[in-house]
C-alpha cells in the first residue's frame, strides 16, 4: 500500500481563514469581478474564519436558472463565487457582473488531476455519463481548491435557492444548529420524515445523503473525504470510458460516491491507520 500525500495544509492553517496572496498560489482563474472583490479593500475582504463562502457551479447551458440563483445571493449581500465547467460560463459570469472561477489547465500537478472544463456534444451534461461524471470531479477539486487556501465553502445546486441568509445556523449562532459548528462537514439528507423512515437516532446519515447542499470546514477532515471522494470518481470513470460513446448513463454520479466514501469509512473504516495525518486514521 502506497503511502498517502501529506495534506496540503492552507498558509494561515487549517480553519484560520485565507492568507494574503492566496490567489496567487490557486490552481483556479479568477475573472475580473472575483479579483476585485477578495482584493484589499473588496467586499469579501476580510472574510472571517468561520463565515462561509458560497459556491455554485454549472456550465453555460444553465447559465439562467444560474443567473436567478446569484440574484437571490446578492440579494442577501452573501460572498459567493460561480465555479465554472466551462469557458462558455466564466465568459458569461464576467459578462453579468458575477464572480467566477475556472481551473487554470496546463501543466503540472493540475494537468494530471484530470481535464479543467467539460466537454460534449449535449447542452446538458447529464446525458452523457463521461461529462457528467468530469463535472462531479472538478466540483470537488474547486472544494478543495478552497478549502486548501482557507475558506469555509457552503455548496449548494442551482435548484436551491437563498431566501435567507444562512450563516447564523451554519456557523451555531442559532441555538438549536450549536453542534454545526463542530461538524468537518454538513450535507443535506433524502429523509423526509425521520420518524417514518425510523432514521431518528442516526440523524439521516442512514440514509441517503443528498450532496445538493454540503457545508465543508477549511478542516484536514473536510479535506480527506474531498480526496477520497474524488479517488472514487476517477475510478467509476475508468468503467465509463469503456462504454459505447452512444450511450445514456444514469445510474452514478457525485453523490453516489459520496454516500458510499461515508458509508465506507463508516462500516470498513476506509482510513489508513498507519497513515502520517490524524485526519486519514479512523
Amino acid at each position: 500500500v502506497e503511502a498517502p500525500t501529506p495534506l496540503q495544509a492552507p498558509p494561515n492553517g487549517w480553519g484560520l481563514g485565507p492568507a494574503p496572496g492566496w490567489m496567487e498560489g490557486s490552481p483556479l482563474r479568477f475573472n475580473s469581478v472575483a479579483r476585485k472583490a477578495f482584493a484589499a479593500g473588496g467586499s469579501y475582504e476580510g472574510m472571517p474564519p468561520g463565515q462561509p463562502l458560497l459556491l455554485v457551479f454549472g456550465g453555460a447551458s444553465v447559465n439562467d436558472m444560474l443567473r436567478n440563483w446569484a440574484l437571490h445571493v446578492q440579494r442577501l449581500a452573501l460572498p459567493y463565487v460561480v465555479t465554472c465547467m466551462d469557458e462558455s460560463l466564466f465568459t458569461l459570469a464576467g459578462n453579468h457582473g458575477m464572480p467566477a472561477a475556472i481551473f487554470r489547465g496546463g501543466s503540472g500537478e493540475e494537468a494530471s488531476a484530470g481535464p479543467g472544463v467539460v466537454t460534449t456534444r449535449w447542452k446538458y451534461f447529464r446525458m452523457d455519463p463521461r461529462a457528467f461524471m468530469t463535472m462531479g470531479m472538478l466540483k470537488v477539486r474547486f472544494f478543495l481548491a478552497f478549502l486548501r487556501a482557507g475558506f469555509d465553502i457552503l455548496c449548494a445546486d442551482l435548484d436551491v435557492l437563498w431566501l435567507r441568509d444562512p450563516r447564523p445556523w451554519v456557523t451555531g449562532q442559532v441555538a438549536t444548529s450549536a453542534l454545526i459548528s463542530f461538524a468537518d462537514i454538513v450535507v443535506s439528507t433524502d429523509v423526509t420524515s425521520d420518524a417514518a423512515e425510523n432514521d431518528r437516532a442516526s440523524w439521516g446519515l442512514a440514509q441517503e445523503l443528498n450532496t445538493g447542499m454540503l457545508l465543508l470546514r477549511s478542516s484536514p477532515g473536510a479535506a480527506v473525504v474531498c480526496e477520497a471522494w474524488v479517488d472514487r470518481m476517477k475510478q467509476e470513470m475508468v468503467s465509463i470510458e469503456k462504454l459505447p460513446k452512444n450511450m445514456l448513463q444514469w445510474w452514478s454520479n457525485d453523490q453516489t460516491f459520496f454516500n458510499e466514501v461515508h458509508m465506507r469509512a463508516t462500516l470498513d473504516g476506509f482510513a489508513n491507520p498507519k497513515a502520517t495525518d490524524a485526519a486519514r486514521r479512523p
